[in-house]
């Protein structure tokens, strides 16, 4: 975990704070971290950084003090500074010292002489907006990039403006970076960049998550599936992959879970499996998990369908006797379960059918002994 923090302080350049920290790929929770050490702060201690409080009890600060501190900031930005830039800044108090006096920040700006109000922007100032921070990203920006840049107003203001976010791009002709169309090649280096991060081939949702690249739909409508996508930028398949395995390895893969557990494993236990390939791959090169299971020379599974009887397909009495031949072979009276999953009985559904209770029909099977 340690490692870990240091890993991520190094591609941030700074100490992340725990939402950083925990939306991180491949670090562990800041839940189980707080457990293992106490707290964030004796972890980072752990960790050999350096970590000291800057802030003072609210109560012990003058209003002149919190004016003079959010002045000079502003002095420092050119403008009105956010909650979060003063947040930041080492040499002013919390954000929550100044809500607490003055009920909300904007009272707080206001009392400090600032003009709070939001400015009329026109449509075209809010499109050079969006295009200055196009330009320095290199792309379209996703809208929680654009709303949390200081320079540029809020998200709900555009939308209101040009009806949605989407219109919003298509007017200010920045195209929105899920649909744009980019070159095979940018695709390719897309999913490469995000493996060379990973240190692995990223899984669809791994790339479907991340706002820097495209939608995984995008690069299956271009290379027709996602594992023609890795293929074609020479990353090993994952392993649900199910061309290139041959039917003697779907074989070896079900045999191998047999003897795991010990009888014929069920198709959602193979599906589940991350050493094996998946249910669909096994349907589309047998035909059916039975026809898996007949050629790897296993008993099949009891179909689910088996205990499902119509009314009358079985007498009472060949109820009981199925009873009877389980307890004998139990040595003992069977639990209503046991009974349900025996192969050679019919459902528990079945019995309290006629029945009306296992307990009724445990009774009927003595009363006929």
């Amino acid at each position: 975990m340690i490692n870990q923090l240091k890993m991520v302080h190094k591609k941030l350049g700074r100490l992340p704070t725990t939402k950083e920290f925990d939306d991180y790929p491949k670090t562990a929770c800041t839940s189980t971290i707080i457990i293992r050490f106490g707290t964030w702060k004796n972890f980072l201690k752990k960790a050999g950084f350096e970590v000291t409080f800057k802030r003072r009890p609210y109560k012990k600060v003058q209003d002149e003090d919190l004016f003079h501190q959010v002045r000079t900031l502003a002095k420092k930005l050119g403008r009105t500074p956010t909650k979060k830039e003063f947040d930041a800044d080492p040499s002013t108090m919390s954000s929550s010292t100044t809500v607490i006096r003055f009920g909300t920040w904007k009272n707080f700006l206001k009392k400090a002489g600032f003009e709070v109000d939001c400015p009329e922007y026109t449509s075209e100032e809010l499109i050079s907006q969006v295009q200055m921070l196009a330009k320095e990203l290199g792309r379209p920006p996703i809208k929680k990039e654009f709303n949390d840049d200081p320079r540029v107003v809020k998200v709900n203001i555009v939308e209101k403006r040009f009806g949605s976010w989407t219109n919003f791009l298509k007017v200010a002709k920045v195209e929105s970076y899920r649909r744009s169309e980019h070159s095979s090649e940018e695709l390719i280096s897309q999913v490469q960049m995000l493996a060379k991060e990973l240190g692995e081939t990223p899984t669809m949702q791994e790339f479907n998550d991340d706002p820097r690249v495209v939608k995984v739909n995008v690069v299956k409508k271009r290379f027709g599936s996602w594992n023609e996508f890795l293929e074609k930028a020479g990353l090993e398949i994952n392993r649900r992959r199910a061309v290139g395995v041959s039917r003697e390895e779907m074989i070896g893969q079900v045999h191998m879970l047999a003897r795991e557990l010990k009888r014929t494993p069920t198709a959602t236990e193979f599906d589940e499996d991350p050493r094996t390939v998946s249910f669909t791959a096994v349907k589309n090169r047998f035909g059916s998990w039975n026809a898996l299971l007949d050629e790897a020379g296993l008993a099949q599974n009891r179909p689910t369908f088996r205990k499902i009887r119509y009314k009358g397909k079985t007498t009472d009495a060949e109820k009981i006797t199925q009873l009877c031949m389980l307890k004998e072979k139990l040595g003992r009276l069977p639990t209503a379960k046991e009974f349900d999953e025996s192969p050679e009985t019919v459902s528990l559904s079945a019995v309290i059918s006629h029945f009306g209770s296992w307990k009724k029909f445990v009774k009927a099977e003595e009363n006929t002994i």
